[in-house]
């Protein structure tokens, strides 16, 4: 199984998908009001939907090139523990999408970040597996 996350200093939105299948799902927000207790909830989320992969939102600038941001880059870092492979995908238009698949089916709002997270999740699918 893959996960996918997409980052924010007050919530992170998962997604998960598994090789076979290669579709993307939204999974579940996570707020981050203590950033230890948020790690631990992740490493559960690990251990319990075997997760073999991590892939990261990336930020960029609409340019194209990097942002940098500290508290993404200790994120990061942090995700290193868990000794996973981690790949890297653009986010750039990851919540604008949400937001569309959002308003096109309706759905009431909140969901947006683990929506983000799946169209970070997919993007990643199509690059790697098809």
């Amino acid at each position: 199984m893959i996960l996918a996350l997409d980052w924010g200093l007050k919530k992170i939105g998962l997604a998960i998908a598994s090789e076979e299948v290669k579709i993307a799902s939204p999974f579940r927000i996570l707020a981050v009001n203590n950033f230890q207790k948020t790690l631990q909830e992740i490493k559960q989320i690990i251990e319990e939907e075997n997760i073999t992969q991590l892939v990261l939102g990336k930020p960029k600038n609409l340019n194209g090139s990097d942002k940098e941001i500290v508290a993404y880059d200790k994120f990061v870092g942090q995700m290193q523990q868990f000794n996973l492979p981690i790949f890297f995908i653009d986010e750039r238009m990851s919540t604008k999408l949400a937001k569309r698949w959002q308003r096109d089916l309706g759905e009431v709002n909140g969901q947006d970040d683990a929506l983000a997270a799946c169209a970070i999740l997919q993007n990643f699918l199509q690059q790697n597996y098809e």
